[in-house]
């Protein structure tokens, strides 16, 4: 499905391209002067001459890769759109960074960064087109809007739209926003952007090592820094793991290592994390989610060795989890086991939960094995639902057969209801001969 959007959506791109940005900016008031500076004034003297809100606009060069303000058909006919992708292998040529003034006011109400492959009604206010603009003068002018009075919800966007500029002076006005002095709010989309383009790594390092700044900064710093998975940004991590004390910290680094596909070291890493007897449970448990991602059966195999050795129940939960996800034979006959011999009903319950994800006959027969083997009236009564909900010939049978042959009522009872969901001619003559 998701591939059928992207087909659509390509579809659509080929068809907008045919648009140019002339027809788009027909109706808009063109502003003409030597800069960005003269232009911006002129338009907004003319803005200002009316009673209503207007909009300053110009076209700017766009980063390569960037697709921006995207519409396509879905195969049911609706339409869905976003707002930024980048690398996704789509790219939009023709944005306009516009802004929305009040007028009398001179206060922004709006910023926004439009396709101008789309058709736009700018909510009917007039707009004031101000051309192609130097790449230079826009990421000036953005960058004093981003230090202006301005909500933090409106900085976003500036910065949004100063990172999708084609302008290396970009990323040194963004470490400038992402430096002590703006709110953390701002500080932490400045870095976000800043992970997806060229800030030196030692940039985002020194600021995840800094205990004096906010803890929801470093962890941005630190997710900065897995955004760009390279030799060296992966030896950093490794180095901050154990410079950091604090377990928020470890565990962004641990999601950062794993952030984008597997390679041999974050495996080790992830693995290493995961046997370690004497770090934090929050810490396995994140590491061995983060190994759930992994298609290397090598990893699958190794974690089922580690399980026995876990007292930790939530750690233990996390690895029925990741057991109960995997098509690894290892991983099934580990959840068999845990879920007939684990102390903990809980325990047990889970992995029967876990181990019926994938039903057919042959788990119908194992999953009624192991209600036979369970002692725990609360486990079974569990049991019967998922025996119920897998509306299975040889289910139906055991259902029966538990209906007629319990001594808890409260057993009874739930077979009965889950028989009398069933559309099996078996429960049907069950129920006909209770009647007769």
């Amino acid at each position: 499905m998701r591939q059928a959007a992207f087909v659509s959506l390509y579809v659509i791109a080929l068809l907008t391209a045919a648009i140019t940005v002339s027809a788009q900016t027909e109706g808009f008031i063109n502003v003409g002067g030597t800069n960005l500076e003269t232009r911006m004034n002129d338009a907004m003297r003319q803005g200002e001459s009316s009673d209503k809100r207007y909009w300053t606009a110009y076209s700017f060069d766009v980063r390569p890769g960037v697709a921006v303000d995207m519409q396509w058909i879905n195969t049911d006919g609706s339409t869905s759109s976003f707002g930024v992708m980048m690398g996704g292998g789509f790219e939009t040529r023709n944005l306009g960074n516009f802004v929305l003034w009040e007028a009398g006011e001179r206060r922004i109400v709006r910023i926004e960064v439009f396709n101008m492959d789309r058709k736009h009604q700018f909510s009917g206010y007039p707009v004031y087109w101000l051309g192609a603009t130097d790449p230079q003068e826009s990421v000036a002018y953005l960058g004093s809007l981003a230090r202006s009075n301005i909500s933090n919800a409106m900085r976003e966007r500036v910065i949004r739209a100063l990172a999708l500029h084609d302008e290396p002076d970009v990323v040194q006005v963004l470490r400038s926003i992402a430096g002590a002095g703006s709110s953390i709010r701002t500080r932490s989309a400045a870095l976000s952007w800043l992970g997806h383009l060229e800030a030196p790594l030692r940039f985002f390092e020194e600021i995840a090592m800094n205990a004096d700044e906010p803890m929801d900064i470093r962890k941005r710093a630190i997710a900065a820094m897995g955004n760009r998975k390279t030799s060296e940004s992966h030896r950093l991590l490794l180095n901050l793991y154990p410079a950091v004390s604090s377990v928020e910290l470890k565990k962004r680094v641990l999601s950062a290592i794993s952030g984008k596909g597997f390679d041999e070291g974050a495996i080790r890493f992830l693995m290493s994390v995961a046997r370690d007897e004497e770090a934090q449970p929050e810490l396995r448990r994140q590491a061995v989610g983060r190994l759930g991602n992994s298609a290397d059966r090598t990893v699958i195999r190794d974690l089922v060795g580690l399980f026995d050795g876990i007292e930790d129940r939530d750690l233990q939960s996390r690895f029925i989890n990741l057991f109960a996800n995997s098509e690894a034979p290892s991983a099934r006959t580990k959840l068999y086991e845990i879920a007939s011999s684990a102390q903990n009903p809980q325990i047990r319950l889970r992995a029967i939960r876990g181990f019926s994800k994938r039903s057919n006959d042959d788990t119908i027969g194992q999953i009624m094995d192991l209600y036979d083997r369970e002692r725990s009236e609360e486990v079974r009564n569990d049991v019967i639902k998922i025996l119920g909900e897998s509306y299975s010939p040889v289910a139906t049978r055991k259902l029966i057969a538990i209906a007629q042959s319990t001594n808890s009522e409260k057993l009874r009872k739930r077979a009965t209801y889950w028989l009398g969901k069933s559309t099996d001619p078996l429960a049907v003559e069950y129920f006909e001969s209770i009647f007769r």
